[in-house]
């Protein structure tokens, strides 16, 4: 069931990139290991890939809104495995897995058409 909107989606990517790139301090990992520049690289990842996907949030729109929720699903995925990928999962995990959660399922329950090409399409 795809309930989430592109343009809330949009929404969502810029609010959920500032929020990977803040981690580290919100959850008191900022220790200079790739435990902490991994949430950074993919939040500014994310933003990059926002600003150019095809949708109510893109300003340059090269990238099709299907390939950014793919796009979306694998990050999820390598940040949900990092601490493990990393070997850093002694020290910490729970923020990486609860923030890769995140992107996995928004893909998922996100319509994959734009509102206005719906109407667009609907009509023959």
């Amino acid at each position: 069931m795809r309930i989430i909107s592109t343009r809330s989606h949009a929404r969502l990517d810029y609010m959920y990139g500032i929020l990977l790139i803040n981690a580290p301090w919100i959850f008191q990992f900022n220790d200079g290991t790739i435990a902490e520049w991994l949430p950074v690289l993919m939040g500014v990842a994310t933003i990059f890939l926002s600003l150019f996907t095809h949708y109510e949030g893109g300003l340059f729109r090269a990238i099709s809104f299907k390939t950014h929720l793919l796009l979306d699903i694998t990050g999820g995925l390598i940040l949900m495995a990092a601490p493990w990928l990393f070997h850093f999962s002694h020290e910490v995990f729970l923020p990486h897995l609860a923030l890769g959660v995140f992107p996995v399922v928004g893909s998922l329950i996100t319509k994959t058409v734009p509102y206005n090409r719906r109407i667009a399409y609907s009509v023959w």
